[in-house]
Formats: C-alpha cells, sequence, structure tokens
C-alpha cells in the first residue's frame, strides 16, 4: 500500500472530540454548515452537507455512516440554462432535534425538520418533516410507527440518555 493511501485512510477514519461530540472525521465533514448545537453528538464518517444551507443538530443524536443533507435545490425551469439554473436557487436549512437516532445511508432535503425523539431507519428519502417520536423507512420515508409517548417522556424525565451514559462509562464527561 503506497503512502498517499495510508494517509487518506487516516484522515478518512480519524476520530475526534469537540467538547462533548464524539465525531469520526471523513475528509468531506462540513464544519462550516453544521452546528452541533446540543451536546452528546455521535457522528460516523461520511457525514454530508451538499449545498449552501445548514443542519442544526440537537442533544443526545447519533448519526451512522453516510448521511447526506442536500439543502440547496436547484430550479428547473424553461428560461436560463440547461440542464439547470443556479441563479435562484432555493436553499433551507435541516432541523434536527434532540435525541434524534438516524440509520445509515440517509439522505434529508433542505426545509425538513426531523422531530424529537424520532428514528430514521437505513436507506431512508426524507423529504417531509418527520414529527416527534415517529419511527420512519422507505424511499420517500414514511411513519411506520410512533414511540410510546408516556416511555418516552419517563426515560427523558429520568435522565436515561443514551450517549451521556455510555460517555460517562468511559470517562469522557
Amino acid at each position: 500500500m503506497n503512502i498517499v493511501r495510508k494517509i487518506r485512510l487516516r484522515v478518512n477514519y480519524h476520530r475526534f472530540r469537540i467538547n462533548r461530540h464524539k465525531v469520526l472525521l471523513p475528509v468531506n465533514f462540513s464544519f462550516k454548515n453544521t452546528i452541533l448545537k446540543g451536546e452528546f453528538i455521535h457522528i460516523e464518517s461520511d457525514f454530508r452537507v451538499l449545498g449552501k444551507g445548514k443542519v442544526i443538530i440537537g442533544n443526545n443524536c447519533i448519526f451512522a455512516e453516510k448521511f447526506t443533507a442536500i439543502t440547496t435545490l436547484h430550479k428547473v425551469r424553461n428560461e436560463g440554462k440547461l440542464p439547470y439554473s443556479s441563479e435562484n436557487d432555493i436553499v433551507k436549512d435541516v432541523d434536527i432535534k434532540n435525541n434524534v437516532w438516524i440509520g445509515a445511508n440517509v439522505t434529508i432535503f433542505g426545509g425538513v425538520t426531523v422531530g424529537e425523539g424520532a428514528v430514521i431507519g437505513t436507506n431512508c428519502l426524507v423529504v417531509h418533516d418527520v414529527p416527534a417520536c415517529a419511527i420512519v423507512g422507505g424511499v420517500p420515508a414514511h411513519v411506520i410507527r410512533y414511540r410510546d409517548q408516556k416511555a418516552y417522556k419517563e426515560q427523558i424525565k429520568k435522565e436515561k440518555l443514551y450517549l451521556p451514559s455510555k460517555y460517562a462509562r468511559v470517562g469522557h464527561v
């Protein structure tokens, strides 16, 4: 294996911490388009924000690998240039609330809000808002079922949160 490939592999999968956030850093991680608003955020490799919009992330969120947020959409119309005109792009942010778990290979379009306690299954394409405590799957993503609201509120009240407890066990809190 040549030296360039070794360096690239190390950069692709370098782990680092920002306060209480654990991020598995890929080369294409977008610092300027990602707002880590909350504490205890776990991000795996290949976290991408495509476009000029932002991804705002709340507390205790987990992102599996290959997450993509598409925050800029091009208008396709008869005037302008082909195949599209980027003069009047539509820029929208993605808002991810607290305690959200996002599976591998998920794409979310700009303008979407993922409600508190939601779970997004693997290989989803999210084009509409995800309600709080919803478990969604499919292409396009649709609600499969909801978490038990009473049990969810009880877990929040007792502070039964996965990432803070995990980080406390390994000494990162």
